[in-house]
């Protein structure tokens, strides 16, 4: 058989499809296989060059050089922008005092009640959660994209109960996302932040990802619908979003997420600058209460790493072991069983659940006050089977 025509047949799990997925919905690429066949010589590329040189920095300029080694997708010409001039450098913008978090994530100027959202969220109670596998994607890895899209529907709605067209909603809310990605990134730069504890982690970026995280954003934090009309995403995920299809695809937010959303915010709504103030206590605790009542997924969860934590599998490596031993899943990879339970810790960490203890250059994880409370009611619901 030609090279050209070679079929390869391979497995792939669940993150990695997500990450497929995007790809192929990202318009670089015309198809499945191009991607593919992108992906993997691009690897080569970056493995080598690393393996030679002792690792290797790629910058969005090497990405756009028509003269690089990189290979790009037949549709990367006209969909990738060229960096933002230096004018526009988010920096400059915050240190001249212009608010840079677009109104459609500043709350409503009109009176809203949840109660006008004809949606509501069902009681999580389904069947066990056997494997990491089914626990939220672990690149659902940061709450505050949640709120700013749950801020962005709503805003949307306007007086409308019928859901915002979803051509609508992920390009608004994504194209917004990257105008406060920036802002969120300056606060970092302001303090020094590191990625784990950054403001802007999972937002796009004009520094960073650019375009392709805002694609990115689309499809992870406000909605993705696969060929079989199967809607995924952070929003849907935690139940406070519903896709109803139909010749106008839309998303409706429920009264959790509206109420959620009618939440005010310390970074959104009063111009907090750290990450310590990402969320209020009303907004933690409404999370926290929702989580345990909606999403049993988390909640299992969140039982099976605080439960391990607080039995002294604090360091990364430790915690990977116990979940990839515990669990035994034929079909989980240990870099899958890592991706889900970073996912997992971060969204603890949001939520002021588990906090990160650095020692040097390694890092562990400690459970806070509140997780140490929350602990046994989790238990009670998971060993009952909810």
């Amino acid at each position: 058989m030609s090279p050209l025509g070679m079929v390869i047949c391979f497995t792939v799990d669940a993150g990695a499809k997500i990450a497929l997925d995007n790809l192929v919905k990202s318009g670089l690429y015309q198809d499945v296989s191009e991607a593919i066949c992108v992906s993997l010589i691009n690897h080569d590329i970056i493995q080598r060059e690393a393996q030679h040189n002792g690792g290797l920095e790629i910058t969005r300029a090497d990405l756009l050089d028509d003269r690089s080694a990189f290979v790009r997708g037949s549709g990367a010409a006209s969909t990738l922008p060229r960096p933002a001039p230096a004018a526009t450098n988010v920096v400059t913008r915050v240190a001249n005092g212009v608010s840079r978090i677009p109104e459609i994530f500043h709350l409503p100027r009109t009176s809203i009640s949840p109660d006008e959202f004809p949606l509501s969220a069902e009681d999580g109670a389904e069947r066990p959660t056997t494997s990491p596998k089914q626990w939220l994607f672990g690149q659902y890895n940061k709450l505050l994209p949640l709120k700013a899209t749950l801020r962005g529907l709503l805003n949307l709605s306007g007086s409308q109960r019928s859901g915002v067209p979803i051509a609508d909603a992920i390009r608004t809310i994504s194209t917004e996302a990257w105008i406060l990605g920036d802002y969120l990134d300056g606060l970092d730069q302001e303090n020094g932040s590191k990625r784990e504890n950054a403001l802007s982690t999972a937002f796009p970026t004009t520094s960073g990802s650019g375009s392709l995280g805002q694609s990115r954003f689309g499809n992870q934090f406000v909605v993705s619908v696969n060929a079989e009309e199967v809607a995924t995403g952070l929003p849907i995920a935690f139940r406070l979003v519903a896709y109803v299809g139909g010749k106008t695809p839309r998303l409706n937010l429920s009264r959790q997420g509206a109420q959620f959303a009618l939440l005010e915010n310390p970074i959104l709504d009063h111009g907090q600058r750290t990450a310590e103030a990402k969320f209020s206590p009303a907004e933690i605790s409404f999370l926290v209460n929702h989580i345990v009542r909606y999403v049993p997924q988390e909640r299992h969860a969140f039982a099976v790493l605080l439960g391990a934590l607080t039995d002294g599998l604090t360091a990364p490596k430790r915690l990977d072991q116990f979940v990839f031993e515990h669990f035994r899943d034929s079909g989980m990879t240990p870099a899958f069983t890592s991706l889900q339970r970073s996912g997992v810790i971060s969204r603890l960490v949001d939520l002021q659940l588990v906090e990160r203890v650095r020692h040097g250059t390694k890092v562990t994880y400690a459970v806070t006050e509140s997780g140490n409370e929350l602990l046994p009611q989790l238990r009670t619901h998971t060993s009952s089977g909810a």
